[in-house]
């Protein structure tokens, strides 16, 4: 809708009936536009002098809002305000440059607002303002990624207290995330959660390698939700510990918009990288629209190979892309369509060897391993199907999503056999090596179905079914070869070494439902239930003369009843204090390997929890804080047995129990204009309190750090004729964690503290921007996962110091 150049714009509806929701659905843009947009979807008539709509761009909305809260969001960070409200006409002024209290002059007083902007979420499955939800929720914007050259979740996790991240390839591809130090390592179901959107991508089984996920890159994000603490009222089956979510750009009806990027990177020790990213969206006509995104990135590599004398063998190269459709066949139905792909492919882990101890074996970033036989591929392809259709008081939402995840890892076996197998085919010594080959397959079918009220009143509800159903297959091949060549050695005339087979499936069936009763416009309570079916199936086939010959198959079921209890109070409208009471589970599953036992239970937590959150002195200062203690019970463990013949089994089990008690606090400040500064820090105490198995009591979980925390800083300024500026920086502390299990009396892997330091810099002007980082500027060493082979180990690495220059142009 043009707007006219006249002293007065009108823009002219029927007025709404101001006690319900409304959809928004508003992109960043400038006022001009976004104005009349938000007035013909609020059904109100907005007028404002012309004149003071030049030059102002208005951040994006989307969600369920009633239509003073929207348009207070989307005037938030501008230099426009309301004067009068007569109902169903509303007038927009310019802010006066009054006194540093005034609230409106707060509201203009940094050269870029973001940071005044509330970051709306749909942790509830409900578009609300971050500090409206009472639980422990945060949020990353995916647009402050990119310029500071953190593009990956290990580089960004550390902004969000109570949060680690374990990854034993270091390459993106075997991720896990752990919530307030709930965590078994390898063994057992998968105890977080990760959704695109309102698709769950991630198995809920270790067999369909539930415990991975792709790290996605930040091109057609919109922000990173995480949700920590017990899910399981809203998410379901194995978010126990909690959910990260990933929040995609939505295609928008009205603006032709874009961005393009090019990055270059470097990193001592180490290669040259880089990337680009793009994207469009694209208005065909007035109910039609897409959206297409696409990038390259390779991340440079810094570990030399002193066997094959390959130099950045753990150079990874990234590429992806996502296409959304969406459709408004009437005025109050929205459907949209998306296709998402990426692909990650390295002819290296990111890994070193090391003794028990954690001292490198071959020397600082420095491995020795045959040609290839730590190479990985991942492909990740996610096919979703939205539907919201807007009716009388409340919403049906249906999400149909279909994903394929892929992965081959190959593991160095060499240490381990080579000498063995030298033997065994009358080679001489140092001749052989072998690497284990794991692929895995999982293909997952979603569909959840709700309705939601949308009126504003003493009674919130919504209600909802869930299916899914997951396939899975993974192998495990052991693969000869020589040392020196990385070429197969199967010619040497020895034995199948060992050829490993498992399929699996899971079924899912849910039903749940959450109310929300607001006594009064500040006491509320919100309670959940949500009933799980799950069946479960697998066959496994092994053979070769590692693995032995056996065949087993197995199935199980469950059951279980969640739920919460949520009561919350606003002492104003930006400032809640909260109480919450959850339970989750993951399920159980049978065992492939032994009969004794043919299956485990599922383990259960309850999560007791208290915060408070909001915002003061005119948004000088945002806040966080929470209390958590949580009970976790019939714990998943993998343990081992020794079975027929002497043949060492691994299965899991249920491992008595374990308590995770801790602090969490985040806070924003903004002193001074332009000047913002941003901090958080967690306690976690997370150990087993009463156990069978590998561990016993007092020990900590794994991968738990007791300590974590960051602090920030960024300075915006005016430079001349246009430009603006900004300088940033960050430090952040991860504490020393523990491995997996060992055993009884058995060391466990130590992963050390580690602690870094980084800076941004950038100028931007009319949408160009200009940015440098560097990451690690000290140059630290840091190991974010690592597993014991036998009488060494492997470890993740953190990135050495890197330095980059980001390329941008948003229209």
């Amino acid at each position: 809708m043009a707007y006219a150049s006249a002293a007065v714009v009108a823009f002219t509806a029927s007025a709404a009936a101001q006690a319900q929701y409304q959809r928004f659905d508003i992109a960043e843009q400038p006022a001009t536009t976004s104005i009349p947009i938000f007035a013909r979807q609020a059904h109100v008539q907005i007028t404002a002098p012309g004149k003071i709509l030049r030059g102002v761009t208005t951040p994006a909305l989307h969600g369920n809002y009633d239509v003073r809260t929207a348009l207070h969001q989307l005037l938030v960070g501008t230099r426009l305000r309301i004067v009068a409200d007569a109902g169903a006409t509303i007038t927009l002024a310019e802010s006066p440059t009054t006194s540093a209290g005034d609230p409106a002059q707060t509201a203009t007083r940094s050269p870029d607002p973001a940071w005044t902007r509330d970051i709306v979420v749909t942790a509830t499955k409900r578009s609300e303002r971050l500090i409206d939800i009472p639980q422990a929720v945060s949020a990353v914007r995916a647009s402050t990624l990119t310029r500071a050259g953190a593009v990956r979740l290990e580089d960004y996790a550390a902004s969000v207290p109570g949060v680690t991240i374990s990854n034993n390839t270091g390459a993106g591809v075997q991720t896990q995330i752990i919530f307030r130090g709930i965590s078994t390592g390898v063994g057992g179901n998968p105890v977080a959660a990760v959704y695109v959107d309102d698709a769950p991508i991630t198995s809920a089984t270790q067999l369909g390698a539930g415990g991975s996920f792709p790290d996605f890159d930040p091109a057609d994000l919109e922000r990173i939700e995480f949700l920590r603490g017990p899910q399981g009222t809203l998410y379901g089956a194995a978010s126990l510990g909690g959910l990260l979510k990933f929040v995609t750009r939505k295609p928008d009806f009205d603006t032709l918009s874009g961005r393009a990027e090019l990055g270059f990177t470097g990193v001592d020790h180490g290669g040259l990288g880089g990337g680009a990213r793009g994207r469009i969206n694209a208005p065909l006509g007035e109910n039609v629209a897409v959206s297409a995104s696409g990038f390259y990135r390779i991340d440079p590599g810094f570990i030399d190979n002193v066997l094959t004398g390959k130099s950045n063998e753990n150079e990874t190269r990234t590429r992806g892309g996502r296409v959304a459709l969406a459709v408004r066949p009437v005025t109050n139905v929205t459907i949209v369509g998306s296709a998402m792909y990426q692909a990650i492919n390295a002819d290296s882990v990111t890994t070193i060897d090391t003794d028990l101890s954690g001292r490198p074996l071959y020397g600082d970033l420095q491995v020795s391993r045959p040609r290839g036989a730590s190479a990985l591929t991942q492909r990740f392809t996610l096919y979703d199907l939205s539907i919201n259709a807007q009716l009388n008081g409340f919403d049906v939402i249906s999400d149909t999503s279909y994903g394929i995840q892929k992965s081959g890892t190959y593991v160095d076996y060499t240490r381990i056999i080579g000498g063995v197998l030298d033997s065994i085919s009358g080679q001489p010594s140092g001749t052989l090596g072998a690497s284990v080959f794991q692929p895995f397959r999982t293909k997952k079918l979603t569909q959840e179905v709700r309705l939601q009220s949308t009126t504003k009143g003493f009674f919130g509800w919504q209600i909802g079914g869930f299916y899914t159903r997951e396939k899975a297959n993974s192998l495990a091949l052991v693969n000869p070869l020589y040392r020196q060549t990385g070429e197969s050695a199967a010619s040497v005339g020895l034995p199948p070494l060992g050829n490993g087979e498992v399929n699996a499936t899971y079924r899912e069936i849910a039903g749940f439902g959450n109310v929300t009763l607001n006594f009064t416009s500040k006491l509320s309570l919100s309670g959940g239930l949500r009933y799980s079916d799950i069946r479960q199936s697998n066959s496994q086939t092994l053979s070769g003369l590692l693995l032995g010959n056996s065949a087993s198959s197995g199935s199980s079921s469950d059951h279980k009843l969640t739920f919460s209890v949520n009561p919350s109070y606003k002492i104003t409208p930006n400032i809640l204090v909260y109480g919450r009471v959850a339970s989750g589970y993951r399920p159980g599953g049978p065992n492939t390997t032994t009969n004794d036992p043919a299956s485990y239970n599922p383990d259960t937590v309850v999560s007791y929890e208290v915060g408070t959150k909001g915002t003061l002195f005119d948004r000088l200062l945002t806040f966080d804080l929470d209390a958590f203690l949580i009970d976790w019970n019939d714990i998943q463990v993998q343990q081992s047995k020794i079975g027929p013949g002497g043949t060492p089994l691994s299965f899991i089990g249920n491992a008595g129990k374990a308590q995770s008690k801790g602090v969490e606090a985040a806070f924003t400040a903004a002193p001074m204009s332009g000047l913002t500064f941003d901090a958080n820090i967690a306690y976690t105490d997370a150990t087993f309190r009463n156990t069978v198995g590998p561990a016993v009591a007092g020990d900590r979980l794994p991968s738990s750090a007791k300590w974590t925390g960051q602090v920030g800083g960024e300075y915006r300024f005016d430079v001349t004729d246009g430009w603006k500026s900004f300088l940033g920086a960050s430090y952040r502390y991860v504490g020393k964690r523990l491995g997996e299990f060992a055993g009884p009396g058995a060391a466990r892997y130590v992963l050390p503290k580690y602690e870094t330091v980084d800076l941004r810099a950038g100028i931007d002007r009319n949408g160009f921007e200009a940015s440098f980082f560097v990451r690690n500027i000290a140059d630290k060493r840091g190991y974010t996962g690592g597993f014991v082979f036998g009488p060494y180990a492997t470890a993740a690495l953190l990135q050495p110091r890197t330095m980059g220059l980001v390329l941008s142009k948003t229209f």
